[in-house]
């Protein structure tokens, strides 16, 4: 996994308060996610990296996997 993987599946397993076993293509909703728990994500992942996820963004195709977050973190915000 790249640095920006392994950033995105801890902060998974922190918000979901246990340790998950994923790889990049697992959907996160099978594994417990709510729209509440992709917000806190969303709002992490943006103090993280101090950048501003536009609402046209915030879909769930954009966050159902590792792999979909990273691809839409580096492609349209040079994460």
């Amino acid at each position: 996994m790249t640095k920006l993987e392994n950033v995105i599946l801890r902060k998974v397993q922190e918000i979901l308060n246990r340790d998950v076993t994923l790889d990049k293509e697992s959907n996160l909703f099978n594994e417990g996610f709510t729209s509440l728990i992709l917000i806190e994500l969303i709002v992490s992942i943006e103090e993280e990296y101090n950048i501003q996820i536009e609402d046209g963004d915030l879909t769930l195709d954009n966050f159902q996997t590792v792999n979909s977050i990273c691809e839409l973190l580096l492609g349209k915000y040079g994460v």
